[in-house]
C-alpha cells in the first residue's frame, strides 16, 4: 500500500487509477518537473559544457579553476536531487 501510495502522489493520480494502470500495463503520466529544476539542470548543463570546452580545446584553465567548476556542479547535482526527492530548493536572493 505505501508503494502505491507513493507512486500515485509522484504522478498525481488516485491511488485506483494508479492501480489501474500498473495492472493494466499502461505508461504512468509524465511527472510534473517544475522551472526551478528546469533552471538548475540548464546551470549543469552549462557547467559541463564549460569543462568539456576546456578540455577539448587544448587550453589548461589551471587546477584551481576547474575544481572550482567541478564544486559548483556538485552543489547544483546536490540542489536538483532535493528538489527532486520533494525538498524544497532554497530561494534566489
Amino acid at each position: 500500500m505505501a508503494a502505491l501510495d507513493n507512486l500515485a502522489k509522484l504522478y498525481n493520480l488516485s491511488k485506483s487509477d494508479a492501480f489501474r494502470r500498473v495492472l493494466k500495463h499502461l505508461p504512468m503520466p509524465r511527472s510534473l518537473t517544475d522551472a526551478k529544476t528546469y533552471r538548475e539542470l540548464r546551470r549543469i548543463g552549462v557547467n559541463v559544457n564549460q569543462i568539456a570546452k576546456a578540455l577539448n580545446s587544448g587550453d589548461d584553465p589551471g587546477h584551481a579553476a576547474m575544481l572550482q567548476v567541478l564544486r559548483d556542479l556538485d552543489a547544483h547535482l546536490e540542489e536538483v536531487e532535493l528538489h527532486l526527492m520533494g525538498t524544497p530548493l532554497e530561494e534566489e536572493p
